[in-house]
């Protein structure tokens, strides 16, 4: 049987659809993934650091103490004074250590402003520049353009300083096989406002220092460029880094109020920018002198605390200034105590973290019995408990591990006279 020739095909019917919007959303899709999976690892590495650093800053306030503690005694004994001093400058190079890592851990809105005091970028990146040329090779030539007349910011210029030294010495091993290399520094200020926003739309309109290094290294590809803050990634060889250079860098900026950006291409070197708010400068203020004796007392005091070390450092530390210190290795130790006679003491001084009662809620049920003791908390890690919720609940002073010699001496007298 042959076909039949009464519906032959006599033309076609072709569709077109434009799936152009559902390819953006499969692309934005993708990014948020991306962008979950990042938080995810953030938080899980945030989590880590404020462990480590509160059990940290555990290990550093007896070591502080015991060595602040034995240079007051050893006043007749030079060499001893020296030992001691050392270890707390050591210790006080480990806690900033620590505060760069809960820098890198906490979000920008969480720094506290008074923890930000103004700071001159000029001097700062005139002496990276000095320390630069002694440490990068010869054929490094380093070029600065200081055309900021604002040069004033809120942060710490320790930390400023961490902040340009890491970058110029990537930037330096980026360039150790070019020929002819430059590294460059420029700051300069500019203002956002309405019509520039748009270039910075995380920023609000204002003054502010915009800070460049670029080199002419090797650069980087889009991938890797995606992917230099974040933390424990770095193109360096084993041994050479641990890759927590950038992922600080970025912590610090946006601690700061700032902003930092990468433009860089395979072959083309990398420019970093970072941008800071101005403010005013500040005026000058004489220092106040710091060998002034510790102020001293008889009072009666609690201190609590599930550290041992810790225990017994502070009560040492108490009664060489005259007090008299009774101690209490738990939170529900301590109640149990107040509670037998609770004007029997003076002032509390309690530990933040400890096992089944914590240092807030002994202190709510201290100022139930007794709402007038003066109650002082200290902690290892300040995001765990801030500050104003101490104040809220009724604790006199807030401070943070490992506590100076001279730090709690000042908060007690403070609230005891």
């Amino acid at each position: 049987m042959g076909p039949n020739r009464d519906f032959l095909p006599r033309g076609y019917f072709a569709q077109v659809q434009d799936i152009t919007e559902r390819r953006r959303a499969e692309a934005d899709l993708r990014a948020n993934e991306r962008q979950l999976r990042q938080a995810e690892k953030m938080e899980a590495i945030g989590s880590l650091a404020s462990g480590i650093a509160h059990d940290f800053n555990n290990i550093l306030t007896p070591i502080v103490g015991y060595a602040e503690l034995t240079m007051r005694t050893a006043k007749d004994n030079p060499a001893v004074k020296k030992c001691m001093s050392g270890i707390i400058k050591a210790s006080g190079r480990a806690k900033e250590l620590i505060s760069q890592i809960l820098t890198h851990c906490r979000e920008a809105d969480d720094v506290d402003e008074q923890d930000l005091h103004p700071v001159i970028i000029t001097p700062i990146i005139k002496e990276v520049l000095v320390l630069q040329k002694k440490s990068l090779a010869e054929k490094v030539q380093l070029k600065r353009i200081l055309k900021a007349e604002h040069d004033t910011i809120l942060g710490n210029a320790t930390k400023i300083h961490q902040v340009l030294m890491n970058i110029c010495t990537n930037a330096g091993h980026a360039m150790k096989d070019c020929d002819e290399c430059l590294l460059e520094i420029s700051a300069t200020n500019f203002v956002i406002d309405r019509r520039t926003r748009s270039k910075y739309p995380e920023l609000e309109p204002g003054r502010y220092l915009r800070i460049t290094i670029r080199d002419t290294g090797t650069g980087m590809d889009e991938q890797t460029a995606e992917r230099v803050f974040e933390p424990f990634f770095t193109t360096k060889k084993k041994g050479e880094g641990t890759g927590m250079g950038l992922s600080v860098v970025q912590g610090i900026v946006r601690s700061f109020r700032g902003i930092i950006t990468l433009d860089t291409a395979p072959g083309e070197g990398s420019t970093f920018t970072i941008v800071f708010p101005t403010v005013d400068k500040p005026v000058p203020v004489q220092a106040a002198p710091t060998d002034q004796p510790l102020p001293t007392g008889t009072e009666r005091i609690i201190v609590v605390d599930d550290e041992e070390d810790i225990l017994d450092m502070t009560k040492r530390t108490l009664e060489s200034l005259g007090y008299s210190a009774v101690t209490a290795a738990s939170a529900i130790q301590a109640l149990a105590i107040f509670r037998q006679d609770p004007n029997k003491f003076d002032l509390v001084v309690t530990d933040q973290v400890m096992p089944v009662m914590s240092g807030e809620d002994l202190s709510k049920e201290l100022l139930e019995l007794r709402p007038d003791i003066p109650i002082i908390l200290v902690t290892g890690f300040p995001d765990n408990f801030t500050e104003e919720k101490a104040k809220e609940i009724g604790i006199r002073e807030f401070l943070l591990k490992p506590i100076a010699s001279a730090e709690l001496a000042t908060a007690i007298r403070r609230h005891l006279d």
